[in-house]
């Protein structure tokens, strides 16, 4: 009976353990940890153990740039992929801006880009997409964290050319505002190689200047249960033995 009994116990703590398996995965930067392998584009300072929102922070230290862009490494498993089969819905995280000495910052937009590299290292087959940048402004300079959620609408189904409302795209070719007539919006959620936070709007210029950045608790959240860690039957049956 009790052997009966601990086999049921298993099936249901399995099938509950599915069920409440996390549906986000998130790179927080504690413990040294960069889950993703985050780097400011052109620039990598790494891991601060104190002052983000809380504890550790990927933080850009003194940077020379037009504007901060902190990315995953190409291909990072749990932040790119085929976002329409693993049902992804949101991209959020906690950014900051200790440091600029472009006095007009402030009013520059932020967003988050997804691009696909096509399968090569060529940045001229590029494609990409992201939510319009003039909903957001970046964190306000020496104003501490913002959060941000960016909706991601991977069960989008659209013609050639056609974006979902709210969202710009563009490419190598086209420029950086402009989506390609050739493409879908699925043809890029369905193969994501990088995704971009950017400190501006990817289409505009801006002048080089210096900069200090931050990003925490950068998520990535799924429409269903999406297994962050392994869980067979055999591992929870060892819990009766």
């Amino acid at each position: 009976m009790r052997k009966l009994m601990s086999l049921t116990t298993v099936a249901l703590i399995l099938a509950m353990s599915t069920m409440a398996m996390a549906d986000t995965v998130t790179a927080d930067f504690e413990n040294g940890a960069n889950l993703g392998n985050w780097t400011f584009y052109g620039w990598t300072e790494g891991i601060d153990a104190d002052g983000g929102n809380p504890g550790g922070w990927f933080s850009s230290g003194y940077y020379w740039a037009f504007w901060p862009v902190l990315q995953c490494e190409p291909g990072a498993v749990d932040f790119t992929g085929n976002y329409v089969t693993r049902g992804v819905t949101r991209l959020s995280g906690d950014f900051t801006t200790p440091l600029c000495e472009n006095g007009g910052a402030n009013g520059f937009p932020f967003t988050v880009l997804l691009r696909n590299d096509m399968g090569t290292p060529d940045i001229e087959d590029d494609v990409y997409v992201y939510p319009d940048p003039f909903n957001w402004l970046i964190p306000q300079i020496g104003e501490g964290w913002t959060h941000y959620d960016f909706d991601i609408p991977s069960d989008f189904v659209g013609g050639l050319g056609e974006l979902p409302t709210g969202w710009l795209g563009g490419s190598y070719w086209t420029g950086g505002d402009v989506f390609p007539s050739d493409v879908t919006f699925q043809d890029i959620l369905s193969n994501v190689s990088t995704v971009e936070f950017h400190w501006c709007h990817p289409a505009f210029f801006a002048i080089d200047t210096g900069w200090e950045a931050g990003g925490d608790n950068i998520t990535i959240e799924f429409g269903g249960a999406v297994a962050t860690e392994s869980r067979t039957l055999s591992s929870v049956k060892a819990m009766f033995e």
